[in-house]
């Protein structure tokens, strides 16, 4: 069976990436042989293991293949009490990031939400010169916009100073996707249709 190059390269990343989670899971499960250590306590995203007699444990987080924590304990209940520290503090921390993650998304969302496949947006910056790009909307996720820039037609004054509007269907340069309104120079917008000034006199 043959493939092309392009899918043989996805095969390629896949079965890499499923040897290394088998290598990791190998990794995790030699270490806990070697230790003599069984599962002890876990939540959804923490487990923690320990010896027979509870005098030392090795905590880990997520699919890791090392312990994040790895202690000695002078008595069981220090360890239990350990242990349910470290998976209730692993838990609020894992909660707090994908709540934060969340309320980002919904920003993205929302800061997005007028723009769509088609809108061409103008962008506008400089300190000394006055400058200005636009971009045509290709590609619209709820966390991210994909844009192309697009060529421009000067409609008055010169290459210096005047103003310019965006030539449709002309396209310049390599789609760039972004996660807000802001494409590292300056404010972006939706074009009002208007030319455009532009000054390029230092």
């Amino acid at each position: 069976m043959t493939h092309s190059p392009v899918w043989a390269d996805i095969l390629l990343v896949r079965g890499k990436s499923m040897m290394n989670r088998e290598a990791m899971e190998l990794a995790k499960q030699n270490f806990l042989e070697a230790h003599n250590y069984e599962l002890l306590n876990a939540n959804e995203y923490a487990q923690v293991y320990c010896n027979a007699d509870k005098t030392a444990a090795a905590f880990f987080v997520g699919n890791s293949s090392k312990p994040k924590k790895h202690y000695r304990f002078r008595c069981e209940a220090d360890l239990y009490a350990y242990t349910n520290k470290f998976l209730d503090d692993i838990k609020k921390s894992k909660e707090e990031a994908i709540k934060e993650r969340e309320k980002d998304n919904l920003a993205k969302k929302e800061e997005f939400a007028d723009v769509n496949i088609g809108d061409i947006l103008v962008e506008n910056y400089g300190y000394s010169m006055v400058l200005s790009h636009f971009y045509v909307v290709i590609k619209k996720t709820k966390c991210t916009i994909t844009v192309v820039r697009l060529a421009e037609r000067i409609v008055s004054g010169d290459t210096c100073v005047g103003e310019h509007i965006p030539i449709k269907g002309e396209l310049r340069g390599r789609p760039e996707t972004y996660r807000n309104l802001y494409f590292g120079r300056g404010h972006v917008e939706k074009w009002n249709g208007k030319p455009v000034a532009f000054d390029h006199m230092d």
